[in-house]
């Protein structure tokens, strides 16, 4: 993750972006999530010690948000069912409906079993939203 308190924008690495969920479900599976004051408080904590930064719940819950909007994106790709969506052979989209999923065509979604665990059931995609 190349952000300091001063930036703007989090360009996060794979592996932070990693370490991020697994602190995230980690405190869910303590039964402190995130949504949580002693949620956030902890995932900080654990971050910061972790990474040796020094980030704050603002920060972090930007981070959370774009990765909640990356999933919400994901899921409705691979959520359709006309066939249309993720192709799991070919580890691309057979056609593009939607310009914000372009970025799934080559690789398809990191760590998509972390951010499954963490939003499954709780972000609402398509007509819930």
């Amino acid at each position: 993750m190349t952000l300091d308190n001063n930036s703007k924008k989090d360009k996060c690495d794979a592996e932070t972006t990693k370490l991020f969920l697994n602190i995230c479900v980690e405190e869910i599976l303590a039964g402190n999530h995130p949504g949580t004051r002693l949620g956030w408080s902890n995932l900080v904590q654990k971050f910061n010690d972790k990474t040796g930064r020094n980030y704050d719940k603002v920060k972090l819950k930007n981070k959370w948000n774009n990765l909640k909007g990356t999933w919400k994106e994901w899921d409705t790709l691979v959520g359709k069912e006309t066939g249309l969506g993720w192709d799991p052979g070919k580890k691309s989209e057979c056609r593009l409906e939607n310009p914000n999923v372009e970025k799934f065509r080559e690789k398809g979604l990191q760590h998509r079993q972390l951010m499954e665990y963490y939003f499954k059931d709780v972000v609402a995609t398509g007509e819930h939203t």
